[in-house]
């Protein structure tokens, strides 16, 4: 039995599809004020993946080596456009549930793996958005925002000027947002494998280090508390 994530489809995203990755970000366009233009520049991409059935811990695993290798692609990527192309760009990276319901709860599925991206990417002007399928959440104006039809990473640059509101429950991390650029430094050397033929750019070599969990051993002593609330 496949223990990793099936590529599915990749695809710009287009407003005006009928598939249901497009047809949320259609409606959601009224809350996020990047989205359209980022469409119309081209720079709005989705990538679905099925989930293989698996516990828990093994998903979180791998949705964590997907967000790296899709970060550094998004780095490279936007290191190459030109504006208003290079802070448009967004890539998000659709989750389907396996069959079986392995990886059904959305929000325990993603939320070590969105916290370890954070952590390691804030710095180089990273922004990563987690949504699950069925998530009930508020604008800032108190206006309640479409519900997700799907799990979801989110991948885009930082915002200097808006961004500051996401950090409330992880406040250890917003210097590193206020002073972030991306001079496209590994920013995984201070986990300290140095040592290992690390290749960020591949699941398996990732999955054979069990890369996830030097990360979330790394991130929990460098916590106060070992936990996370977002």
């Amino acid at each position: 039995m496949a223990t990793e994530p099936i590529s599915i489809n990749r695809s710009n995203v287009r407003l005006s599809d009928d598939d249901v990755f497009s047809q949320y970000s259609e409606r959601i366009t009224a809350f996020c004020p990047f989205l359209e233009p980022a469409h119309n520049e081209g720079v709005l991409h989705q990538h679905i993946y099925q989930l293989p059935s698996a516990h828990l811990a093994v998903l979180q695993a791998e949705v964590f080596y997907l967000g790296v290798v899709h970060t550094e692609r998004f780095r490279q990527q936007r290191y190459e456009l030109l504006s208003p192309k290079k802070a448009l760009f967004c890539d998000n990276i659709v989750l389907v549930p396996h069959a079986d319901g392995s990886g059904e709860d959305g929000r325990a599925l993603l939320a070590w793996p969105h916290y370890l991206l954070k952590t390691l990417y804030t710095k180089a002007g990273i922004m990563f958005g987690k949504f699950w399928k069925g998530e009930e959440e508020v604008s800032r104006k108190s206006v309640p925002i479409p519900p997700p039809p799907c799990h979801f990473l989110s991948i885009r640059s930082v915002v200097k000027a808006r961004d500051p509101y996401f950090f409330s429950k992880a406040p250890e991390l917003l210097d590193d947002l206020v002073a972030s650029d991306d001079h496209g430094d590994n920013v995984h050397l201070q986990i300290g494998l140095e040592q290992y033929n690390l290749d960020l750019y591949s699941v398996e070599s990732m999955r054979s280090l069990n890369y996830y969990d030097t990360v979330l051993k790394w991130v929990k002593q460098h916590m106060n508390n070992g936990d996370i609330t977002t």
